[in-house]
């Protein structure tokens, strides 16, 4: 069931009747890249349970009255009505962030169709469409690429070639030709017939977006983090001989992981992450480049590291003598990196790009090493291990040394460390194993 009613008969009828009229104002935005031309969508809604969402572009709708049975009927109920549809599209402008761009009324159509959230109901929508009528300026582009994805913007291809790529789902709205997808999720049919009728003419202008304005630039301290002896150990584990408590201590903590990590991204106020399973980097980014501003994130790191080797030791206490205990391994490390959407257009989640990152990822791997080839000789002393690169040291200065001691760490000297092909000097340290609370 999808019809467009300007080109059916006039006498075609309507079965079912739809359940539901709007006026449906859509904003397009085309943001061109060297990937080629895109078109903005956000993630709409779903109703109930059992239904689901869909990409569209920015869009506000009203409600009107009507029980048409025809396509003439349906197309004289909106006609009758009185909708400020120009008021509503600068709405959407003005949420975007490009209210002086201004808007243009490009055209309208009339949908008659299974609802896409709802597909057991048939609505009738009259699609009125609006686009720029000049391009994006530089200082307000940003609001519209989303560089931390914090807005749930993604970008479309208006390529068929490269559309074409993603794959048809089963027919959801009723159309005949299955909808499309994106990145899992289904596309509005509006979407689809504005492409498929005149993709060239979306949008009205386009705004061409530079590679580097897709992500940003920052200097900050970088930090790698990993579970040592995780993977290992929850293998050989035998659930079944822990206690009653002890299961239910070891349960928790794999189940809570992800929310001890993201409670301590949180507790350092940043955003900038990269989760991996048992590991993750995040960077904590210092505008000032002030040494007093660097020593305090290190001394806040390693304070809010503290509950993840609690956490760890709570586990620790339930497991046999010949297990390999549970430990953590953290690198910290100074210097340039980019975050963002380091793929520009077809990136739809965050992510770093840059040597810093790569160095500090390294600096992780090489501590991973040391501790595995040198723990036999003092196991305690390296079950919660820190590495630290000259570049942070020299970046903090003289506060360096009471930033990372300040929470108990012990000093270990420096090492000659490497993972592979890498090989570097960099200091290491005990961290303290803390009571389990």
């Amino acid at each position: 069931m999808y019809l467009i009613l300007e080109k059916a008969k006039k006498r075609t009828r309507l079965e079912p009747p739809p359940a539901r009229m709007r006026v449906v104002v859509t904003l397009e935005v085309v943001i061109e890249d060297p990937g080629g031309a895109n078109l903005l969508l956000k993630y709409a809604y779903s109703q109930g349970p059992n239904s689901t969402g869909y990409w569209a572009p920015p869009y506000a709708w009203e409600t009107v009255e009507g029980e048409p049975y025809s396509a003439e009927e349906a197309l004289q109920v909106f006609d009758e009505k009185s909708i400020d549809t120009e008021k509503m599209a600068k709405g959407l402008a003005d949420m975007l962030g490009i209210a002086n761009v201004g808007i243009k009324r490009l055209d309208e159509f009339t949908e008659f169709k299974a609802s896409t959230s709802q597909p057991d109901i048939p609505v009738c929508y009259r699609i009125v469409r609006y686009g720029l009528p000049r391009e994006i300026s530089e200082e307000h582009l940003p609001n519209v690429l989303d560089s931390e994805c914090l807005r749930g913007h993604v970008f479309f291809p208006l390529d068929a070639a490269t559309r074409a790529n993603f794959g048809r789902g089963e027919p959801i709205d009723g159309d005949g030709d299955g909808a499309w997808w994106y990145l899992g999720k289904p596309v509005a049919s509006n979407v689809k017939y504005v492409l498929e009728q005149d993709a060239a003419g979306v949008g009205e202008v386009w705004t061409k977006a530079p590679p580097e304005r897709f992500s940003d630039d920052y200097k900050g301290v970088l930090v790698c983090a990993d579970l040592a002896n995780f993977g290992t150990t929850t293998s050989r584990v035998d659930v079944d001989t822990l206690s009653t408590e002890g299961k239910k201590v070891a349960t928790d903590f794999r189940q809570g992981i992800a929310h001890l990590f993201n409670q301590f991204f949180a507790e350092l106020g940043t955003l900038q992450v990269h989760l991996a399973g048992d590991g993750f980097i995040c960077a904590i980014p210092t505008p000032d480049h002030s040494s007093a501003e660097i020593s305090a994130v290190i001394r806040r790191v390693l304070e809010r590291h503290e509950p993840l080797r609690i956490a760890v030791e709570r586990v620790n206490k339930f497991l046999n003598a010949d297990d390999k205990q549970l430990g953590t391994r953290l690198a910290l490390h100074y210097g340039s990196y980019s975050y963002g959407r380091v793929g520009r257009s077809r990136a739809a989640t965050p992510s770093f790009d840059g040597a810093a990152v790569i160095e500090v990822a390294r600096l992780e791997s090489s501590l991973g090493k040391y501790v595995k080839r040198t723990q036999a000789q003092a196991p305690e002393e390296l079950r919660h291990s820190l590495i630290s690169s000259p570049q942070l040291r020299k970046a903090a200065g003289r506060d360096y040394q009471e930033a990372v001691l300040h929470c108990g760490a012990t000093s270990l000297g420096t090492k000659r460390v490497g993972s592979k092909e890498y090989k570097t000097s960099a200091a290491l340290y005990s961290l303290p194993a803390p009571p389990q609370a």
